[in-house]
């Protein structure tokens, strides 16, 4: 493996990855090997399969994913390791020429245009005020992250008593006018998270209720978007669009999500 850089002028260099057999050639063979024990080929022993055949097969594919590989990791490498400060990525050069023979030529080179970054120098005067910032963060801002984050990693459990943070599911029946259940209308299982439903009366409606209650809700007030609404009654998009309709809605099943105690394993996890 051998990499050249030549730069072109301050702001652009060309680098030349040169890559040869000795490269690449071992991790090929292997992997050869490997799908030589795994082939299953009719007609052959398992396992017994000519490598010649598994080369012919797909040698040329690991051949070219394998100096990939290479290429990148010894990209990489040199930019980790090397002194030069790069603006994005190396990205494949336009200087690139002629075609490459995948499954006769051994040796290779390959061609990157890389950006370097400018180099500039501030000369701060001594005599310049800056307003430095000074964060006070309340405990209640705190305690709140905190409960977030015990949330996030808590345990959801079966409850009886809906909250604010809980969600529901149950079963969804369409009403008519006069708030009888509307013959043929729609019908479906599906559930409600009632932290995302924006109007606060219907958040209180669903707020205190226990399975086996029904709870009457309008449906252009339990999403934002017609797209949801229209995933959560299982109905096509166009429908929802032009539903006005009210819903029954009977509590089958609530949960609430545990926030995790505060202990070593939560750290751990966080």
């Amino acid at each position: 493996m051998n990499i050249i850089r030549e730069d072109i002028d301050e702001l652009n260099a060309l680098i030349k990855v040169k890559v040869e057999e000795a490269d690449y050639l071992p991790k090929v063979e292997s992997l050869l090997k490997e799908y030589q024990k795994k082939d299953r080929t009719p007609g052959f022993r398992p396992g017994n399969i000519p490598i010649g055949l598994i080369r012919k097969r797909i040698g040329t594919r690991i051949k070219a994913d394998e100096i990939q590989n290479v290429l990148n990791d010894s990209l990489t490498n040199y930019l980790e390791k090397g002194d030069v400060e790069i603006v994005g990525n190396p990205i494949p050069s336009s200087r690139q020429t002629g075609e490459i023979d995948w499954v006769n030529q051994k040796d290779f080179e390959f061609l990157y245009d890389m950006g370097l970054a400018p180099k500039f120098n501030i000369d701060i005067s001594s005599g310049i005020k800056m307003v430095y910032q000074k964060i006070k963060v309340k405990d209640e801002l705190v305690d709140t992250q905190v409960n977030a984050i015990a949330t996030r990693y808590g345990k959801v459990s079966a409850t009886e008593i809906s909250t604010h943070k809980d969600r529901m599911s149950g079963k969804f029946a369409e009403l008519d006018s006069n708030g009888e259940l509307l013959e043929a209308g729609i019908a479906t299982s599906g559930s409600l998270y009632i932290p995302r439903i924006k109007d606060e009366t219907t958040k209180k409606m669903l707020t205190g209720v226990k399975v086996g209650d029904k709870v009457i809700v309008d449906s252009q007030l339990l999403s934002d978007t017609k797209t949801d609404l229209a995933a959560m009654l299982n109905i096509e998009k166009e429908v929802a669009e032009n539903l006005t309709s009210k819903f029954q809605f009977t509590v089958e099943n609530i949960t609430g999500m545990i926030p995790a105690e505060l202990n070593q394993e939560f750290f751990d996890k966080v």
